[in-house]
Parts: structure tokens; C-alpha cells; sequence
């Protein structure tokens, strides 16, 4: 069956206008923004803006990250808590901020702010 185009341009003879999405291209976590934006709009359905998209069950959330979060779209931070936490009893202060920094760069963590304040004593 052919692919349904949508609705004809007047102005531009062979352009169709549709209401759904397309081509969705890959987004490097790096770009954390934007990447938690790609990963809204597969998941979240019927959204009519930018802001909307960010809405989870009535609350507005700041960030595409806060709103991944609240769809339980990413893993939580459990994981790094309990590392960092055993880390503290057998490594030195400089172990630990390595294992710290391998976290934050390879691992891209949800709540990195928070890790830092549970464990800023033991990196120090």
C-alpha cells in the first residue's frame, strides 16, 4: 500500500502538509536537551507543543529531562548511589572522584546534582 501523504500545499503542487511525524533522526546523549526531547516524542502521543510536551499527568515539568523522569523514560540513579556509597568505604578520596567523573561522562546519570550532595564528603 502506498504511504498516505497527508493533505496537498495549494501553494506547492507536489508538497503534502500532515500532522505526523515522519523521520526522527538520532540524537547523541551528549546533547542532553535535545536528546531527551527525541525521546518525548517517540514515547508521548498527541502532544500539540513544545511546552505540552513537557506535561506529565497535569504538571508542567521545566526540562525535557524532569519530564522523562516523571514518565519513567530513564533509569534512576540507584544504581551510582549504591556504587558510590560502597566506594566510600573501601577507596580514597581521589578513587572516588575518578569513579565520580567516569560516572558523570560515560554513565550520564539523572539527577547528577543529587549525587554530588549525597557524596561531595567522601570525594573531599
Amino acid at each position: 500500500m502506498p504511504r498516505k501523504q497527508g493533505s496537498p500545499v495549494d501553494a506547492c503542487p507536489n508538497l503534502f502538509k500532515s500532522n505526523a511525524l515522519g523521520r526522527l533522526f538520532t540524537v547523541n546523549p551528549r546533547h542532553t536537551e535535545c536528546f531527551y526531547l527525541r525521546l518525548l516524542l517517540v514515547n508521548v502521543t498527541g502532544p500539540l507543543s513544545f511546552q505540552d510536551i513537557r506535561k506529565v499527568n497535569g504538571q508542567h515539568y521545566p526540562t525535557y529531562k524532569d519530564a522523562c523522569l516523571a514518565l519513567g523514560l530513564l533509569e534512576d540513579d540507584n544504581q551510582w548511589e549504591f556504587m558510590l556509597a560502597e566506594a566510600a568505604l573501601n577507596c580514597t578520596a581521589i578513587q572516588i572522584r575518578l569513579l565520580f567523573a567516569i560516572v558523570l561522562t560515560k554513565c550520564f546519570p539523572g539527577r547528577a546534582q543529587i549525587l554530588w550532595d549525597k557524596h561531595k564528603d567522601s570525594m573531599t
